[in-house]
């Protein structure tokens, strides 16, 4: 359960609103309900000071607008969710069908080049509090790279 904090309402729209997420480091989020589709997205906002409250309703209501444009014109919000644990299992089992040995997640961590609570972190579903919520283009392309695999193994498009 995700736990709010200094929730902010955006535009007027009783079903969209910026808030801190207490269990992921107070890390500003715009939640937006699309009625049209009966889907409920999250987005963080990326880094802002824990009370810039200003600066996250600017960037809340940028991604609004764009949200409620792409609702209005019938287009899908897309989202992209990190799948690194399905990219291992891919990965172990082109490996057994290689006769090679599986790798870990604290392997993976080394050839990559990070630590191991990184790599558990990206490995968890999105919905646990204690998941990563953002992965740069660097890692992703060193995870490729030591997985052996594409980009569309590691990342998913969610419609």
């Amino acid at each position: 359960m995700t736990k709010v904090l200094n929730k902010r309402p955006i535009a007027h729209d009783p079903h969209c609103y910026v808030f801190q997420d207490g269990d992921r480091g107070n890390r500003w989020y715009l939640y937006f309900y699309d009625q049209e589709r009966q889907s409920r997205h999250r987005h963080s906002l990326g880094r802002i000071a824990a009370g810039d409250v200003l600066e996250a309703e600017r960037k809340g209501l940028a991604k609004y607008i764009e949200f409620k444009t792409k609702s209005e014109r019938g287009e899908q919000i897309r989202t992209l969710t990190i799948e690194l644990a399905k990219a291992i299992a891919k990965a172990n089992l082109r490996r057994a069908e290689a006769g090679e040995k599986p790798i870990t997640m604290n392997s993976l961590a080394v050839q990559a080049g990070v630590s191991a609570t990184t790599i558990t972190r990206l490995a968890r579903p999105a919905d646990d509090p204690k998941a990563a919520s953002a992965l740069s283009l660097d890692l992703a392309s060193k995870i490729v790279s030591v997985l052996d695999c594409g980009i569309e193994d590691l990342l998913e498009v969610v419609e």
